[in-house]
């Protein structure tokens, strides 16, 4: 896990910060400073552009607004967006599951 300081540059927490690929942890990298003293917004519209300028998929909505909170600081909402997230997974496994074979 990498330490991720909050907006105001306090001293980071132990978060899972999204970086599949060097190209995307740059593009998360580059927003760190960018975020401070921007609202969610305007933090997801500038990440969004720095995904796309560098050639870079930009992730389902649930998951593009966890980054966007990791950036802005708003970690218990990512816990709990991801939680969420994570609820509606296992309620779509254990639905498929009582389905008969064919």
């Amino acid at each position: 896990m990498d330490r991720v300081r909050g907006p105001d540059g306090s001293s980071g927490h132990a978060v899972p910060v999204p970086h599949e690929s060097p190209a995307r942890r740059e593009a998360f990298d580059s927003m760190r400073a960018d975020a401070a003293g921007r609202n969610r917004v305007q933090v997801k519209d500038l990440y969004t552009a720095e995904l796309l300028a560098r050639g870079l998929e930009v992730l389902p909505e649930i998951l593009l607004d966890a980054e966007v909170m990791l950036l802005t600081g708003d970690y218990p909402r990512v816990a709990k967006v991801l939680g969420r997230a994570l609820a509606g997974i296992a309620k779509l496994l254990a639905g498929g599951m009582d389905r008969p074979s064919r």
